[in-house]
């Protein structure tokens, strides 16, 4: 009897543990299938939105080629009534109204950025056999927006209006912008007697064709400065691709003005070539690094010399002053870092220490130093100067050419050190399919290195070649 009641406790035991083991299973399995659910969900989730994205991007693809077939398709239906700004519009500097007749040949150019003022298309719609009109004072700078055209859009009873170019432009000029001709040559002639140019005179020299040539420097502490150069800056926008506006009112800012001086029966008239604008970075704790962030000559007066004869203006202006540690370049044009090039190699070899300079026993370092701390020049500026005097001397066979180009090659090899370190390390943990990749990648470049080497001979013969 009592082995009966043991054997039954241990059966009810065993049940209760095989019911405790099921609803175990059972929430296993649950659980389970509540995660092979959300799986599920997760994945058709997944795979939705990436069919969202493939439709989308198969969308906007189709959305694109109507655009251009339907900008192709507009170009083809509108014909005549379609223009590019910058073929229409003319930029003129009037020195008086009397430039303006026929048989006297005006400073005027077709810009080479409308899109800041047009419109990133770059089209001007709803006129036929277009021309616009931006006239400026060569001197003063006052301005004038006019239009010409055989006929326009609306005129044919056409559905679209035509594009308001007028006002498009008069929103990036000075708000003394005229739309009437005769009130802006009259403003010429005026301005041809009264104008002077603001700030101070930092240089004046002989031009190619021994014309009087004048940098002025100003800034926001100058009398007549923030009027001048909203005027000044408006002529960036049509030869810089992402010109900005200066803040005027702050007084680290500094602008070197270019000018022509003409004595005439009207007295001394000035006309504006050119300006470098120059922003002071401080500098711990008592220095500034100045900055040339625009260098324009206007298009009328280019490839005279001009660009060469400001950026020296400006350079010798800033060596003079104590607090200066270095010249520096925002984001420099190849056509303007030729000029700097030019200017600052001359200067270099003014300099007894560098006229006398090994470049095969020295590195660049003492180079860089000196002409750092005697003509202001930047670091990188430095090493640059000292590669291109150093390629110099080997042409005129006072340096070594096996030594230039050892040095050359390891400069270009620079930034792939690392690179090639790192791999060198892993070396022997690689297979020998691995390692037989890494060696045609690096004589790979090793003969890219080459190239490059031969590329920059080339670059320095023509920069420090003298012009005819």
């Amino acid at each position: 009897m009592e082995n009966q009641e043991k054997r039954a406790k241990l059966t009810a035991v065993d049940a209760a543990d095989d019911d405790d083991g099921a609803v175990e299973v059972k929430q296993q399995e649950r659980g389970a299938a509540k995660a092979a659910k959300a799986r599920g969900v997760k994945f058709q989730l997944d795979e939705e939105q990436e069919a969202r994205e493939i439709e989308k991007q198969r969308r906007a693809a189709i959305q694109k080629q109507y655009q251009e077939a339907s900008a192709t398709e507009d170009e083809e239906q509108l014909g005549p009534w379609l223009s590019w700004a910058d073929q229409a519009i003319n930029v003129t500097l009037v020195s008086s109204s009397k430039t303006l007749s026929k048989d006297v040949e005006v400073a005027a150019y077709h810009p080479e950025f409308t899109h800041q003022v047009i419109g990133e298309t770059e089209k001007i719609y709803g006129y036929e056999d277009l021309q616009v009109e931006v006239m400026y004072s060569a001197g003063a700078l006052s301005s004038y927006v006019g239009i010409d055209y055989e006929d326009r859009v609306d005129n044919e009873d056409k559905d679209a209006e035509p594009d308001n170019v007028i006002k498009s432009i008069i929103d990036w000029m000075p708000p003394t912008c005229t739309t009437d001709r005769s009130k802006f040559l009259q403003q010429c002639d005026a301005d041809r007697k009264a104008f002077k140019p603001v700030g101070d005179v930092v240089f004046e020299g002989k031009g190619k064709q021994d014309e009087t040539l004048q940098v002025y420097l100003a800034s926001a502490d100058t009398s007549g400065f923030v009027d001048y150069h909203s005027r000044a800056q408006t002529l960036a926008v049509w030869s810089i691709e992402q010109a900005t506006w200066l803040d005027l009112t702050d007084t680290n800012w500094r602008v070197f003005y270019l000018f022509k001086k003409d004595t005439t029966d009207d007295g001394d008239v000035y006309s504006l070539l050119g300006f470098s604008t120059v922003y002071r970075y401080y500098v711990f704790p008592d220095k500034i690094r100045p900055r040339i962030s625009q260098h324009l000559v206007l298009p009328p007066h280019q490839r005279r010399g001009y660009g060469t004869v400001l950026y020296e203006a400006v350079a010798a202006h800033l060596r003079t002053l104590d607090d200066v540690v270095d010249i520096t370049v925002e984001a420099p044009v190849p056509a303007f870092e030729v000029i700097r090039d030019k200017i600052d190699c001359k200067e270099c070899l003014k300099l007894p220490f560098v006229a006398d300079f090994d470049f095969d026993t020295t590195g660049p370092q003492p180079f860089v130093d000196h002409v750092r701390e005697k003509l202001k020049l930047s670091k990188k500026q430095g090493r640059h100067v000292y590669e291109l005097l150093h390629f110099l001397a080997v042409v005129n066979g006072k340096a070594s050419e096996e030594t230039f180009l050892q040095r050359l090659k390891a400069r270009l090899y620079r930034p792939h050190h690392h690179e090639l370190a790192v791999k060198n390390k892993l070396r022997s943990k690689l297979s020998e399919q691995e390692q037989r990749l890494i060696d045609q990648q690096q004589q790979a470049l090793k003969l890219t290195i080459e190239d490059q080497s031969k590329a920059v001979c080339r670059d320095y013969a023509a920069r420090l070649q003298p012009k005819e």
